[in-house]
Protein backbone atom coordinates (compact mmCIF):
# COMPACT_ATOMS: atom_id res chain seq x y z
CA UNK A 1 0.00 0.00 0.00
CA UNK A 2 1.32 3.39 -0.73
CA UNK A 3 1.47 6.46 2.21
CA UNK A 4 -1.81 7.29 1.59
CA UNK A 5 -0.18 11.21 1.96
CA UNK A 6 -1.49 14.17 -0.08
CA UNK A 7 0.99 14.91 -3.09
CA UNK A 8 -0.81 18.30 -3.32
CA UNK A 9 -3.17 20.83 -1.04
CA UNK A 10 -6.67 20.52 -1.26
CA UNK A 11 -8.12 22.75 -3.54
CA UNK A 12 -10.26 25.61 -3.02
CA UNK A 13 -13.54 23.52 -3.96
CA UNK A 14 -12.63 20.62 -2.15
CA UNK A 15 -11.54 22.92 1.10
CA UNK A 16 -15.01 24.27 0.70
CA UNK A 17 -17.11 20.94 -0.07
CA UNK A 18 -15.40 19.35 3.30
CA UNK A 19 -16.35 22.54 5.08
CA UNK A 20 -19.98 22.14 3.81
CA UNK A 21 -20.07 18.56 5.54
CA UNK A 22 -18.55 19.71 8.58
CA UNK A 23 -21.05 22.49 8.88
CA UNK A 24 -23.86 19.50 8.79
CA UNK A 25 -22.46 17.43 11.58
CA UNK A 26 -23.64 20.61 13.76
CA UNK A 27 -27.08 20.93 12.37
CA UNK A 28 -27.90 16.34 11.95
CA UNK A 29 -30.46 14.77 13.86
CA UNK A 30 -28.16 11.68 13.52
CA UNK A 31 -26.20 12.95 16.28
CA UNK A 32 -29.03 13.48 18.76
CA UNK A 33 -28.45 10.37 20.96
CA UNK A 34 -25.03 11.46 21.49
CA UNK A 35 -25.74 14.97 22.55
CA UNK A 36 -28.38 13.49 24.91
CA UNK A 37 -25.58 10.89 26.43
CA UNK A 38 -23.88 13.83 26.91
CA UNK A 39 -25.89 16.34 28.54
CA UNK A 40 -27.34 13.38 30.95
CA UNK A 41 -24.24 12.60 31.88
CA UNK A 42 -24.80 9.10 30.68
CA UNK A 43 -21.20 8.53 28.88
CA UNK A 44 -17.88 9.40 30.76
CA UNK A 45 -15.99 10.24 27.68
CA UNK A 46 -13.87 13.29 27.27
CA UNK A 47 -13.73 13.17 23.43
CA UNK A 48 -16.43 12.40 20.61
CA UNK A 49 -15.59 12.78 17.08
CA UNK A 50 -18.59 13.18 15.29
CA UNK A 51 -18.32 11.76 11.55
CA UNK A 52 -19.75 12.26 8.08
CA UNK A 53 -19.16 10.14 5.30
CA UNK A 54 -20.23 11.00 1.68
CA UNK A 55 -20.23 8.93 -1.79
CA UNK A 56 -19.57 10.31 -5.64
CA UNK A 57 -19.11 7.33 -6.94
CA UNK A 58 -21.36 5.28 -9.65
CA UNK A 59 -23.46 3.33 -6.78
CA UNK A 60 -23.34 2.98 -2.92
CA UNK A 61 -20.16 1.88 -1.29
CA UNK A 62 -19.91 -1.14 0.57
CA UNK A 63 -18.18 -1.80 3.87
CA UNK A 64 -15.02 -3.40 3.38
CA UNK A 65 -13.02 -3.70 6.67
CA UNK A 66 -12.73 -1.13 9.79
CA UNK A 67 -10.51 -1.35 13.07
CA UNK A 68 -10.45 0.45 16.10
CA UNK A 69 -6.89 1.61 17.99
CA UNK A 70 -8.87 3.82 20.78
CA UNK A 71 -12.46 4.33 21.76
CA UNK A 72 -15.54 2.76 21.24
CA UNK A 73 -17.59 2.83 18.22
CA UNK A 74 -21.20 3.90 19.37
CA UNK A 75 -22.39 4.77 16.00
CA UNK A 76 -21.12 2.03 13.48
CA UNK A 77 -19.97 3.45 9.95
CA UNK A 78 -22.46 2.81 7.69
CA UNK A 79 -23.08 -0.19 5.79
CA UNK A 80 -23.65 0.10 2.57
CA UNK A 81 -22.84 3.41 2.08
CA UNK A 82 -25.80 5.60 0.42
CA UNK A 83 -25.14 9.20 -0.76
CA UNK A 84 -23.87 9.82 2.84
CA UNK A 85 -23.60 8.49 5.74
CA UNK A 86 -22.77 8.86 9.75
CA UNK A 87 -20.67 7.50 12.68
CA UNK A 88 -19.65 8.58 16.10
CA UNK A 89 -16.66 7.04 17.94
CA UNK A 90 -16.08 8.45 21.70
CA UNK A 91 -12.97 7.81 23.83
CA UNK A 92 -10.51 9.41 26.78
CA UNK A 93 -7.68 11.34 26.46
CA UNK A 94 -4.47 10.62 26.46
CA UNK A 95 -5.27 7.75 24.30
CA UNK A 96 -7.76 9.51 22.57
CA UNK A 97 -9.68 7.64 19.83
CA UNK A 98 -8.40 6.04 16.43
CA UNK A 99 -9.86 4.06 13.72
CA UNK A 100 -9.88 3.31 9.88
CA UNK A 101 -12.34 2.00 7.83
CA UNK A 102 -12.12 0.83 4.01
CA UNK A 103 -15.61 0.86 1.29
CA UNK A 104 -15.33 -0.70 -1.84
CA UNK A 105 -17.46 -0.75 -5.01
CA UNK A 106 -16.13 -0.18 -8.59
CA UNK A 107 -15.62 2.46 -11.06
CA UNK A 108 -16.72 3.87 -13.97
CA UNK A 109 -15.10 1.12 -15.89
CA UNK A 110 -16.56 -1.84 -13.42
CA UNK A 111 -13.17 -2.18 -11.79
CA UNK A 112 -13.47 -2.87 -7.98
CA UNK A 113 -12.15 -0.03 -5.63
CA UNK A 114 -11.14 0.71 -2.42
CA UNK A 115 -10.84 3.96 -0.69
CA UNK A 116 -9.61 4.05 2.97
CA UNK A 117 -9.99 6.99 5.72
CA UNK A 118 -7.70 6.58 8.80
CA UNK A 119 -8.18 8.87 11.62
CA UNK A 120 -6.79 9.80 15.31
CA UNK A 121 -7.33 12.47 18.19
CA UNK A 122 -4.84 11.33 21.02
CA UNK A 123 -2.70 13.41 23.13
CA UNK A 124 -0.26 9.97 23.36
CA UNK A 125 0.04 10.72 19.05
CA UNK A 126 -0.06 14.23 18.64
CA UNK A 127 -3.41 15.35 17.92
CA UNK A 128 -6.06 15.45 15.45
CA UNK A 129 -4.40 13.82 12.24
CA UNK A 130 -5.88 11.78 8.97
CA UNK A 131 -4.78 9.95 6.15
CA UNK A 132 -6.13 8.75 3.18
CA UNK A 133 -5.74 6.04 0.38
CA UNK A 134 -7.44 4.94 -2.30
CA UNK A 135 -7.43 2.60 -5.57
CA UNK A 136 -7.75 -1.03 -6.64
CA UNK A 137 -9.37 -3.15 -4.08
CA UNK A 138 -6.67 -5.36 -3.81
CA UNK A 139 -4.31 -3.01 -2.32
CA UNK A 140 -6.48 -3.25 0.78
CA UNK A 141 -6.61 -7.36 0.42
CA UNK A 142 -4.74 -8.45 4.02
CA UNK A 143 -4.14 -4.28 5.37
CA UNK A 144 -1.37 -4.23 7.75
CA UNK A 145 -3.56 -1.86 10.03
CA UNK A 146 -0.44 -1.31 12.26
CA UNK A 147 1.42 0.02 9.60
CA UNK A 148 -1.97 2.41 8.66
CA UNK A 149 -1.57 3.19 12.55
CA UNK A 150 2.22 4.33 12.34
CA UNK A 151 1.76 6.54 9.17
CA UNK A 152 -0.78 8.25 10.24
CA UNK A 153 0.87 9.13 13.63
CA UNK A 154 4.04 9.86 11.64
CA UNK A 155 2.48 11.71 8.81
CA UNK A 156 -1.06 12.39 9.19
CA UNK A 157 -2.16 16.18 8.96
CA UNK A 158 -5.60 17.76 9.60
CA UNK A 159 -6.44 17.01 6.16
CA UNK A 160 -5.63 14.89 2.94
CA UNK A 161 -6.20 13.61 -0.24
CA UNK A 162 -5.18 10.91 -2.97
CA UNK A 163 -6.27 10.49 -6.21
CA UNK A 164 -5.30 7.16 -8.00
CA UNK A 165 -5.15 7.90 -11.95
CA UNK A 166 -5.09 4.03 -12.55
CA UNK A 167 -9.12 3.93 -11.55
CA UNK A 168 -9.80 7.37 -11.64
CA UNK A 169 -10.76 7.26 -7.77
CA UNK A 170 -9.94 9.81 -5.14
CA UNK A 171 -10.54 10.52 -1.39
CA UNK A 172 -10.44 13.80 0.49
CA UNK A 173 -10.98 14.62 4.94
CA UNK A 174 -10.94 16.70 7.05
CA UNK A 175 -10.50 16.50 10.90
CA UNK A 176 -11.44 19.35 13.26
CA UNK A 177 -12.41 20.21 16.70
CA UNK A 178 -15.43 22.56 18.28
CA UNK A 179 -15.01 23.06 21.73
CA UNK A 180 -17.98 22.78 23.69
CA UNK A 181 -16.55 26.19 25.50
CA UNK A 182 -18.90 25.27 28.96
CA UNK A 183 -16.57 22.20 30.27
CA UNK A 184 -19.66 20.18 31.14
CA UNK A 185 -19.62 18.37 27.89
CA UNK A 186 -16.85 17.23 25.58
CA UNK A 187 -15.46 19.06 23.10
CA UNK A 188 -16.69 17.81 19.86
CA UNK A 189 -14.18 16.71 16.75
CA UNK A 190 -15.56 16.27 13.50
CA UNK A 191 -14.35 13.89 10.50
CA UNK A 192 -15.54 14.41 7.06
CA UNK A 193 -14.72 12.55 4.25
CA UNK A 194 -15.66 12.35 0.10
CA UNK A 195 -15.07 9.16 -1.79
CA UNK A 196 -14.92 9.93 -5.47
CA UNK A 197 -14.61 7.83 -8.95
Amino acid sequence: MEDGLSSRALSYEEEVSLDELTKETENSSEFEDTVDAEIHGRDNYDIVVNGILKTQTHGPLEFYEQTIWAGDLTKKFPDPLEKQGFFTIKGNQPKGVGAAVVYNGKNSEDVECGWLLAFTDSDNNGGRKVIVDCGSLTKFENICWDTIEEKLIKFGKTTAIHEDPATGTKVIAKITVSPSGNGCTPDKDKVVATFYC
